[in-house]
């Protein structure tokens, strides 16, 4: 198998470049306060439903959890519910220390507003920021549990983080370390990553045996070994007469040339479909189409790039690419699970178009794709995060930030005396229903309506940057 280092590499702030019908769902596992909301203890890690006395039927295949079992310690907490509608406190984020119970109390005031979704993107202002990752896993480990998310949709390609979908289960460092490699010189390729990967299988090992986490990607390959590489392996398998041919088209001659060769690939893996689906299985030859067309996506996208038209490659190729790969994944998980997508902020808000586009009617971002989206509009909500000040890690280093006087960061900041909340964009505890200046990545991102993008906002008052591995 031939290595794929052909020059052609993106390097951007955005983490993974580096990074149907309405279910109402209940809530699993024991909780305190009201039952209509908490639901019954239905089994912890089981899926929807299930008797109390045994522990209900499992999601997703799994064995079931025990009676009465209660990972996330909620019975632990005040009967009293937070409420989104004013600022819930939180503990300052950190992946040295937290507690987790005590966060996991405060998530209690996510759940109305999480009763008929079953799309979540828990999105981050800063790629750079160490605070971010942590919480990411402190929400994973609710939502598993709490709201049978069984599916994480990174920002990243299908093809670099099926590595990291082995380690999940594996725990073997050799898969971690290969989901890496594409993250080299970028603002993924961080510690607080591998921290959080980490997470994530520890989630995974707290469920029964046979229920099973999936890792999943939505971003385009414009970082392309190992979408090449598995796409090699693929054609080895129902093309092997063709392998050598089509493997030398797609990584020589101009851009637009290879993303022509990855188009007419494409074309041809779903044109033989039957064959090459009897050759290998459905999810090796589904995963064979999404890297071409990722592919193609991907060297479309670095034609304009490499000219220096950011903006006509991202909304033309990439966000499209985006929501392709995120309308198939919504499709392709089962009714009784949840997806959360991990994103940036402008990629999960409601309402703002793609990056480079002039408005939302011209290319949509893929989080505004999804609220607009009649099937997956009812089912999506957001959580953003916002940071007030502090240092983030970005490609020439560390750098220092603060919001602006006027901006919502700074607002929430005046309005509470907590290192960290959480809020809802219906509170009136402040105009949310309003333009603010805002931040992302630490620089003027202009203004928004946070009542528009957002369901809830994750608000801190100090950001650490993340280390490099």
């Amino acid at each position: 198998m031939r290595r794929y280092f052909d020059g052609v590499v993106f390097r951007s702030q955005l983490r993974a470049i580096a990074v149907a019908s309405i279910v109402a769902f209940t809530p699993i596992g024991g909780g305190c306060g009201d039952d209509e909301t908490d639901g019954p203890s239905t089994g912890g890690a089981g899926g929807a439903g299930g008797a109390e006395e045994t522990g209900g039927s499992g999601g997703a295949g799994g064995g079931g959890g025990a009676a009465n079992n209660d990972p996330l310690g909620l019975d632990q907490c005040d009967a009293t519910l937070p409420s989104l509608d004013t600022a819930v406190a939180l503990p300052a984020m950190s992946w040295e220390s937290i507690d987790d119970q005590e966060v996991n109390c405060a998530f209690r005031a996510l759940d109305a507003a999480l009763a008929d979704k079953r799309i979540l993107c828990s999105g981050e202002g800063d790629h750079g920021v160490a605070q971010s990752s942590r919480w990411h896993s402190l929400l994973v480990r609710y939502l598993v549990h709490r709201w049978n998310v069984r599916v994480i949709a990174y920002e990243m390609p299908g093809a670099d983080i099926e590595p990291w979908d082995r380690f999940l289960t594996s725990g073997d460092p050799d898969d971690l370390e290969q989901g890496f490699i594409s993250t080299d010189g970028t603002l993924a390729g961080v510690v607080e990553n591998e921290s959080l990967l980490q997470a994530f299988r520890n989630v995974q090992l707290e469920l029964p045996e046979g229920d099973r986490i999936r890792l999943v990607g939505f971003d385009i390959s414009v970082q392309t070994e190992a979408t090449l590489t598995a796409l090699e392996a693929f054609l080895d398998v129902v093309a092997p007469s063709e392998v050598e041919t089509l493997m030398t088209s797609l990584t020589t001659g101009t851009l637009q040339e290879r993303a022509t060769a990855a188009g007419e690939l494409a074309t041809q893996i779903e044109a033989e479909e039957a064959e090459y689906t009897a050759a290998t299985d459905e999810a090796r030859w589904r995963a064979a189409r999404r890297d071409a067309r990722n592919l193609q996506d991907g060297y479309n996208f670095l034609f304009y790039y490499q000219a220096g038209d950011y903006g006509t490659g991202n909304a033309g190729y990439r966000e499209p690419g985006m929501i392709r790969n995120m309308e198939e994944i919504a499709a392709s998980t089962p009714a009784e699970e949840r997806v959360l997508m991990i994103s940036h902020d402008f990629h999960c808000a409601k309402a703002v178009p793609a990056g480079g586009a002039a408005n939302i009617e011209e290319s949509p971002a893929v989080g505004t794709h999804l609220a607009m989206s009649e099937t997956w509009g009812p089912q999506y909500a957001v959580i953003g995060q916002h940071y007030m000040e502090g240092t983030h890690l970005t490609f020439t280093g560390e750098d220092d930030f603060s919001a602006f006087a006027s901006g919502l960061e700074t607002a929430i900041g005046n309005a509470t005396n907590e290192p960290a909340i959480i809020v809802g964009m219906g509170s009136t505890w402040l105009d949310f229903d309003k333009n603010w200046p805002v931040l992302a990545n630490g620089q003027n991102a202009g203004l928004i309506n946070p009542s528009e993008q957002y369901d809830a906002v994750l608000w801190l008052r100090e950001a650490t940057p993340t280390t490099p591995r």
